[in-house]
């Protein structure tokens, strides 16, 4: 019998973009248009296309960078669990095959799921999101600590340039429409 090591994660992110939840909303829904390190297809259920997430919705969340760009077994599919609008969405992540983890945790990745729960907070014409998410592994081992100080360095990393790039998205949207109604 084989004995497995249970790694349970969590970690958060928290980002205040000067723009109300209309705006910032929409613009989260189509991650390809803002999370730079990761790119969805949709799989099953309600369509990604024109809309983005959508509660029930299947989709196929393919790495953009380092050994998922080789790796095509390297993808997780990512349930729309619950998206209540413009306040919070769920979504639970699986592998579709765990072992092409193994390379980031340096140990065999056996399963793996991942729930996210993004809040929208709006106040007045900001928008706080919190970003939190919830991680069960099974590996043949404990991972060295400094595996998993690179893997949090990663999440932190990788969740803070994207919000860059929305809220880069977000608040040149509100000024360029801002300008057209100052032009009319």
């Amino acid at each position: 019998m084989t004995i497995s090591y249970e790694l349970a994660e969590y970690l958060s992110v928290k980002r205040t973009i000067g723009a109300p939840v209309g705006r910032v909303w929409p613009v989260f829904l189509d991650m390809n248009r803002w999370y730079t390190d990761y790119h969805w297809d949709w799989v099953s259920g309600p369509p990604y296309q024109g809309v983005g997430l959508q509660e029930g919705q299947m989709l196929k969340a393919c790495p953009l960078y380092g050994v998922g760009m080789q790796d095509p077994t390297l993808y997780f599919l990512q349930e729309q669990v619950k998206v209540t609008p413009e306040t919070e969405i769920v979504v639970k992540l699986t592998a579709a095959n765990p072992k092409s983890l193994s390379a980031d945790y340096a140990t065999e990745v056996r399963d793996v799921v991942a729930f996210y729960h993004w809040d929208f907070v709006g106040a007045g014409n900001s928008t706080t999101l919190i970003i939190r998410s919830y991680c069960n592994l099974r590996t043949d081992k404990r991972p060295a600590e400094s595996v998993l100080a690179d893997l949090t360095t990663l999440f932190h990393r990788s969740w803070n340039k994207c919000l860059d790039k929305l809220e880069t998205i977000v608040c040149d949207s509100s000024a360029q429409g801002i300008s057209q109604k100052n032009a009319q």
